[in-house]
């Protein structure tokens, strides 16, 4: 899924899209109250182009855009500019006006920052975009070269191949590829190669460690419970209240771990 609308409000099954005689395209849910609005009165046509980019349109032009308001994910001919947001839950991924990528938790700290040396920073104007032999560049409305950000381990081979750049929910940004007209998508780039290193992956007192294949969630000892058994990243909690501790209080040294932290 490349996009959505409504902000993840529900919509039942008598919900409705509708392209209403005033220009708006208005999604509806069963009680016929609005959920979400293209706010583009006076528009005449709603195109779905071959890019994937859905446009409304006037007699004189483009009135919106869903590749102006991207949710998670980026198509190829897709640009991304600054002042624009991929968000994934509490995570989300922005371009900064000298260039730098930043991956974010809570709006409040940055975990990933990739900066390009390579590009004057006084430069204006920076677009991110995924091309569809798999390379991610930057370019500059000054400056008549690209810089390449990343590239997919299955660059340049275009034939049959579809790619996107996609903000996971375990907050990492991938390069995924699949075959045109179905397949399982392959990650072919990762952004944060120790996926432990992604702030807050295992919620309030996790700890995040490793099996044979995969990072795993836990608790930092047997005085912590998990908050949701079913769903290890929520986190821990103690057991018992310090309040209510009957005890001493003693200081746990955790062997072979890292507390990450990052400014501020």
């Amino acid at each position: 899924m490349v996009w959505s609308a409504g902000n993840g409000a529900a919509v039942d099954s008598a919900g409705s899209l509708q392209f209403l005689r005033s220009g708006h395209l208005r999604l509806f849910n069963g009680s016929g109250a609005t959920v979400w609005d293209t706010g583009t009165a006076g528009a005449s046509s709603a195109t779905l182009e071959d890019s994937g980019n859905l446009v409304i349109s006037n007699s004189t032009g483009s009135l919106w855009s869903s590749f102006d308001h991207p949710t998670d994910t980026l198509v190829p001919s897709q640009n991304f500019s600054v002042g624009k947001v991929l968000t994934s839950e509490r995570y989300s991924f922005s371009l900064s006006s000298i260039g730098n990528l930043t991956l974010t938790w809570n709006n409040s700290i940055v975990y990933w920052n990739q900066g390009n040396s390579s590009v004057n920073a006084s430069s204006d104007s920076p677009v991110l975009a995924l091309s569809p032999i798999g390379l991610l560049q930057l370019s500059y409305a000054k400056l008549s070269t690209v810089a390449l950000v990343a590239y997919s381990s299955d660059y340049d081979k275009n034939d049959g191949v579809f790619r996107v750049l996609k903000l996971d929910n375990d907050g990492n940004l991938r390069i995924y590829s699949s075959s045109l007209g179905g397949g399982t998508p392959s990650v072919r780039w990762t952004a944060v190669s120790d996926q432990c290193e992604v702030y807050a992956y295992c919620g309030n007192y996790g700890v995040c460690s490793y099996n044979d294949s995969s990072p795993v969630c836990g608790c930092p000892s047997q005085n912590f419970e998990m908050v949701d058994p079913n769903d290890s990243r929520r986190g821990c909690r103690r057991k018992v209240s310090l309040d209510s501790c009957q005890r001493n209080v003693t200081v746990l040294t955790l062997d072979h771990t890292v507390v990450l932290s990052y400014p501020p």
